[in-house]
Parts: C-alpha cells; structure tokens; sequence
C-alpha cells in the first residue's frame, strides 16, 4: 500500500539492511554459458576415465577370483587324491603289522616249543644250549628290528 506510512519506514530500514549487507559481502564471480558448458565437458571426460579405470580393476578383480578358484579346486583335487593315499597306506601298514605280529607270535611258540622240547629230552650238551640261545638272541633281534622298521615307516608317513 503506497500511501501507508509504517510500511514505507519498514521498507526502507529493510533495504537499508540489505544495502549494507551487499556493500559488505566480497564480490563473487558468475560463470557464463560456455564456462558451465567447459566445465561440464571436463567433468563428463573425467567421469568417462574413472568409469573406464573402475571396468579395468573389476576386470582384474574377476580374473584374479578365477584364478584363486582355479588354484582352489587344484589344491582341493591334490587334497583329496593325498588323503585317499594316505588312508590306503594306512590301511597296507595296518595289515603288514598284522602280518609282522602273527609272524612274532609264530617265532615264539616256536622258541616257546624249542624249549620245552629241549627241557623235555633233558640235553645237556653245552652246544646245543649255546645254539638255542643265539637262536633266541636271532629271534628277538629279527623281532625288534621288523617291528622297529615298521615303526618308522609308519612314523614317516
């Protein structure tokens, strides 16, 4: 309203604010058209090149995954081929201590009989008892070393 005398005074303390202000604010550039056109173009340039470095690295991410999969399945393959000797050899030294112990029970019911046999026919000759105790001393020693060659063998596997 022009002729309302308040409003008038109120508008004029209001532009007189904003006078100030603008009179104290630093002056600021405005860009034209072609400057926000170049700018834009360098920004679309830029984007097409972080785009394009992005493909590359998943592309390499994915190459590396197929790789490391390959790798993977390769060493679950020797895992499961190693396991599967490993029980069968297990399971060949099971029976070769088997056979290994049957054979030490056997040398000693026949140490077992060669002494009672010699006890039995009352021997006393010097060299037949020498004979049964380096036989015993052979047997024990055949004995211990099959087993401890057994044992080793297991021991490295």
């Amino acid at each position: 309203n022009i002729n309302d005398e308040e409003q008038k005074e109120r508008f004029n303390i209001e532009s007189q604010k904003l006078w100030l202000l603008a009179k104290e604010a630093k002056p600021f550039d405005f860009m034209t058209v072609n400057d926000v056109l170049e700018e834009n173009h360098v920004l679309h340039k830029r984007n097409a090149e972080l785009e394009d470095m992005i493909e590359n690295d998943i592309a390499e991410l994915k190459k590396a995954t197929q790789k490391h999969e390959s790798s993977d399945n390769d060493f679950q393959l020797k895992l499961k081929q190693f396991n599967r000797k490993l029980t069968n050899a297990e399971s060949k030294m099971s029976k070769d201590i088997s056979k290994v112990e049957e054979g030490v029970s056997d040398l000693k019911e026949a140490n077992e009989n060669h002494e009672a046999s010699f006890k039995k026919s009352d021997i006393k000759d010097k060299e037949l008892l020498e004979m049964f105790a380096k036989l015993n001393s052979s047997t024990t020693s055949s004995t211990n070393m099959i087993s401890n060659d057994f044992q080793l063998k297991f021991k490295q596997f």
